[in-house]
């Protein structure tokens, strides 16, 4: 055993991430690298542990025995979320909050961070490790992913806590605000039962990779109250909040009813504001961007059609409505094919609106290009198009073309390696 040879036993710091805090110890110890760690802690090139828990992304692997050499306890070096091995390292799935969920849950390799929290604390959060964490609710801006001085994705194996393998420091690195308004800072918020209930709600109850998750936006209330209630059960704020959940579900699933559960979701949050410790942040968004469906979605009893969508749209509706990421935002902007304000136009590289009749002719090039592919279906907007058997429409651009691409039915997730050929647009086709 060579836990002799460890001269310091730092303890992992709460909300702290297991490659963050390998990262460190190794730094603590003047090693370059944590594959120079791994033997300290026990680790045997090959060896498995009995439940096939994959500890971090630098494959450390035998919990007991790195518990051992740091003089702690198993419990607290115990990740969450876990990555748990199946037969390939692409049927893994993640352990979090009691659940099974997709792989695509987490990132891998590459890093993500909010450059003010590294510089304050000093540690990587976990939080960062979440593919659908972008933006730092703490301090309002989006997270880092590449460096700031060489431009590149920051890998865990090649970096120190703070620091980039070309020498820059992580926390130096440019960041933009985000937006007050918008779904992608409710849905990014780190709190827990938060993410939890959008998770759910997103993907549905059918957790395991395996099985099809299709569009929970197409359920009926009573559909979504049977997949919301197990899920809230277990938990024991959960009580609490359930029968508010469904009443503020169904109090906007009745006057709206095509906009679909993730706006009831941010009803929660407008109408639960004491059960998530006084966010008053959380609870302003959520009325914003009701606030804004009121404008764009009529209810069933105002039929005389007097209100029209806004001129423009926040960049995080204009990403919700499209289905696509801030990034793919900006560079359907930068192709020409959506277009920015006029007052907005002197910033090359930051979206902040988006002009909403960009959005309409892009999706209605779309259909007309992808007739009959693709059919109508009004979910958020009467712009807005799914594919058939249930798969939402997903906008991306790869290799300088606009990808229409499929949701992949095994994950519930959306994913580009899905798109066929015979679907992609040239981008001069849907301009003008």
């Amino acid at each position: 055993m060579n836990s002799d040879k460890l001269l310091f036993w730092p303890r992992r710091q709460r909300r702290e991430s297991m490659n963050g805090y390998l990262l460190r110890l190794a730094e603590a110890h003047c090693l370059t690298s944590v594959a120079k760690l791994a033997p300290l802690l026990g680790q045997t090139k090959g060896k498995r542990n009995p439940n096939h828990l994959r500890l971090s992304d630098f494959d450390i692997q035998d919990l007991d025995r790195m518990a051992e050499a740091l003089h702690t306890d198993v419990a607290s070096l115990v990740p969450e979320p876990r990555w748990l091995r199946t037969r390939s390292y692409r049927d893994g799935v993640i352990e979090y909050l009691g659940r099974l969920w997709p792989r695509s849950l987490l990132r891998f390799s590459d890093r993500a961070w909010c450059p003010e929290c590294l510089c304050s604390t000093g540690i990587a959060l976990e939080i960062w490790e979440f593919s659908f964490v972008t933006s730092c609710d703490l301090h309002l801006r989006s997270l880092a992913h590449s460096c700031g001085r060489c431009g590149k994705h920051v890998s865990w194996r090649n970096s120190r806590v703070n620091s980039c393998h070309c020498g820059a420091a992580l926390s130096d690195a440019r960041t933009v605000p985000v937006p007050y308004a918008g779904w992608e800072q409710i849905a990014y918020s780190a709190d827990r039962i938060v993410q939890l209930l959008l998770l759910t709600t997103i993907w549905g109850h059918s957790l395991h990779v395996k099985k099809v998750v299709t569009s929970i936006r197409q359920y009926s209330f009573d559909e979504i109250r049977q997949r919301v209630d197990p899920a809230l059960g277990f938990m024991a704020e959960g009580q609490d909040l359930k029968q508010s959940l469904f009443d503020a579900m169904s109090a906007k699933l009745k006057r709206y009813p095509r906009l679909g559960p993730r706006y009831a979701a941010a009803a929660l949050l407008a109408e639960e504001r004491a059960d998530f410790g006084g966010r008053g942040l959380l609870t302003a968004i959520a009325e914003e961007w009701f606030a804004l469906l009121s404008t764009t979605a009529q209810p069933l009893d105002d039929d005389d059609g007097t209100s029209g969508p806004p001129s423009e749209l926040e960049a995080p509706y204009a990403c919700t409505i499209l289905n696509i990421s801030q990034q793919n935002l900006i560079e359907l902007v930068q192709l020409g094919v959506l277009r920015k304000p006029i007052d907005d136009s002197h910033s090359p590289g930051i979206v902040i609106r988006i002009c909403t009749e960009s959005i309409e002719q892009l999706i209605a090039k779309i259909e007309t290009s992808l007739n009959p592919q693709l059919q109508p279906y009004d979910s958020y907007s009467s712009a807005t198009l799914a594919f058939r058997h249930n798969n939402d429409l997903v906008v991306g651009v790869m290799n300088g073309e606009i990808v229409p691409c499929r949701f992949d039915a095994k994950l519930g997730l959306p994913s580009l390696k899905t798109a066929k050929s015979r679907y992609r647009i040239l981008p001069e086709r849907l301009m003008g």
